[in-house]
């Protein structure tokens, strides 16, 4: 950052006017430092004078008085009466500037004009200015503005190892733990230092215990004679106008870690042009970040504040939350149908024509990894508040997201959570197809013990509900579980058993799937002849219901049993057409696997180019 201000404030006599830098960020961030430091470090540079202002002291009583300001600058220049009134005060500093090279630092800004009115003449001078707000409005004085942020976790674990010298022994998991509750804010981090040194009053781990009571933390940081970091975010809150704080605190109950428009105008029934706009006065005043376009994001002590501290009549918590979880399980049901296509057995209501968000296969499938922390937020929020069929309902919607992109973790953490929910429902059917899917993830990381209890116990729920689909789907996973422990005449065992099921009850896409998984298995086995007859048949009945995803991975097995049947140009134009489907709709797993059986395929034909320009499409999948 220092080194940014030495740029920023280099001499360009082109502009005939100071170089201006507004240091911007929140509370607490550091501005102030720097700027002194800055300013030590180039005494020789402003050889006639550096003047500085702290403005919170001219703002005791009202609004800050420029002319005070100006007033005691005229004074450290040898005027010893200087003039009366605002613009002569301003005339007159400018004109004892003109050619001369000073540096002008104006602390705790909170408007342009306090800026505009102390700038030195010359452009051999500079300003910089320290704000808890962005102060937009001086670009077209030309100012550049940095933004401080906050310390990251190595910066923030070593600034405490460094506070904390005099302590004997603290254990870097306790570091750990001080820094991520003062989320990288160095004022809060100074606080934890100096707590530190008083070994007979707060061990760390007593630290740490009494620093984690979120409704009470920005009190407790705070010394004697200091601003607690509650006072310095109050400050900034109360001159937010009506609709600000309103955003501001719908902000701040927002689950997860960062947030878009459509989310907050469907908290708070307004529309998303007026809290795009009401965003802006948030970011603004540095309550709130943008991270990417139309993304954004609180720190975690502001949230803290926007979420404990902050009234506002216009604000339910309750409702606030409902509403956002709410609208996170019908954009994901929207999602979802785009990816998986309206024949995928759900048991959720689908509400398409209610989502605020369209969608087609893969920005559907972006849209899943962008807010995936997100829905695993509002998952575990639904559950701490018992909204027990919004729990489920959503879990089941992100099957597509979890699965395909191999988040297996998180699928376990949400689905632990419906599993208990639907329990509390009384929905059999529900209880076994979240069983269901969270021994699919299960499996896939290898955890096969817990796998099979679980898939033990969806399929005695689905027989106690007398539910032929969801224990067709059970079978299903019992023959992937097998697969993949490499008991492959079990497993042959089980698709089979689900093939039937789902041919007497009459589920076309259920039939078409089990194809699928029969004929991968039997192609396991070495029954390359068989395994074609059914995934032709899986590609001929899945394609009719114009499933795109589901008729793509049938053709990725159907591809390899071409070429174990030695019918090489077959297998190729069906691994092409797999590869482009997968690779439209974003499922880049599926689509590396055609990839990889295309190669041998290629390289048996003598296909060089196709070989060369799979080998990179492949290389381009595996990332750096």
């Amino acid at each position: 950052m220092l080194a940014e201000l030495t740029r920023l404030t280099g001499v360009d006599d082109t502009e005939h006017r100071p170089a201006v830098v507004v240091l911007s960020g929140i509370s607490g961030v550091g501005k102030t430092a720097a700027a002194v430091t800055w300013a030590h470090g180039n005494k020789v540079r402003f050889a006639d004078g550096q003047f500085y202002a702290d403005l919170a002291d001219y703002r005791t009583s009202g609004p800050v008085d420029v002319s005070d300001v100006l007033g005691s600058f005229l004074l450290a220049f040898g005027v010893l009466a200087p003039p009366p009134r605002l613009p002569e005060r301003v005339a007159l500093f400018r004109t004892m500037t003109a050619d001369a090279r000073v540096l002008v630092v104006l602390d705790d800004v909170d408007d342009v004009a306090q800026v505009r009115l102390c700038m030195p003449a010359s452009s051999r001078s500079a300003v910089i200015a320290t704000s808890r707000a962005r102060l937009s409005g001086l670009v077209v004085h030309g100012a550049a503005t940095i933004d401080v942020e906050p310390f990251g976790v190595t910066e923030s674990v070593a600034l405490l190892r460094d506070l904390s010298t005099a302590v004997r022994s603290v254990a870097e998991d306790e570091l750990q733990a001080l820094a991520d509750l003062c989320d990288g804010l160095p004022v809060a981090l100074v606080v934890v230092g100096a707590l530190l040194h008083k070994p007979r009053h707060w061990p760390p781990s007593r630290l740490v215990d009494y620093l984690s009571d979120e409704g009470r933390r920005l009190r407790r940081l705070g010394l004697p004679g200091a601003h607690p970091l509650q006072a310095l975010f109050d400050a900034v809150a109360s001159q937010l106008t009506h609709t600000g704080r309103r955003l501001y605190r719908v902000a701040g109950l927002h689950p997860g870690p960062d947030f878009e428009p459509h989310v907050v105008a469907a908290a708070t029934g307004m529309s998303v042009d007026d809290v795009e706009e009401g965003i802006e006065e948030l970011c603004e005043a540095n309550l709130v970040r943008g991270i990417t376009s139309g993304r954004y994001r609180m720190h975690g002590l502001i949230k803290l504040h926007a979420r404990n501290t902050i009234q506002h009549d216009d604000v339910r918590p309750a409702e606030v939350l409902v509403n956002i979880v709410g609208w996170y399980r019908v954009t994901a049901g929207a999602a979802d149908l785009a990816v998986m296509g309206e024949k995928r057995w759900r048991l959720a209501p689908s509400d398409p024509v209610s989502a605020t968000l369209s969608f087609d296969a893969a920005t559907a499938m972006q849209w899943f990894e962008t807010e995936r922390a997100n829905l695993l937020a509002a998952v575990q929020t639904a559950a701490h508040q018992r909204w027990d069929d919004l729990v489920w309902q959503l879990c089941e919607s992100l099957w597509a997201s979890y699965h395909s992109k191999k988040h297996y973790a998180d699928s376990v953490a949400a689905h632990e959570l419906a599993v208990a929910a639907s329990r509390r429902c009384g929905n059999g059917v529900a209880e076994a197809r979240m069983l269901n899917q969270l021994a699919r993830a299960q499996i896939e990381l290898g955890e096969f013990q817990a796998a099979e209890t679980n898939l033990g116990m969806a399929k005695r729920a689905a027989e106690t509900c007398g539910d032929f689909r969801a224990e067709a789907a059970v079978l299903e996973s019992l023959g992937v579980l097998h697969r993949t422990r490499e008991d492959l005449a079990v497993s042959v065992t089980c698709f089979r058993a689900s093939l039937e099921l789902n041919e007497r009850i009459g589920d076309d896409r259920g039939t078409g799937l089990q194809c699928y998984h029969l004929g991968d298995a039997l192609l396991r086995v070495g029954e390359p002849v068989a395994a074609t007859e059914l995934l032709l048949r899986a590609v001929h009945v899945l394609g009719a219901m114009d499933d795109v995803l589901a008729t793509a991975r049938a053709e990725i097995v159907l591809g390899a049993a071409h070429a174990a049947n030695g019918l090489d140009e077959q297998a190729q134009g069906v691994l092409l057409s797999a590869a482009s489907t997968m690779r439209a709709r974003g499922q880049h797993n599926k689509e590396a696997e055609a990839l990889r059986t295309l190669t041998e395929v290629a390289r048996k034909r003598g296909e060089s180019d196709l070989l060369e320009e799979t080998l990179a499409r492949l290389a381009e999948l595996s990332g750096p």
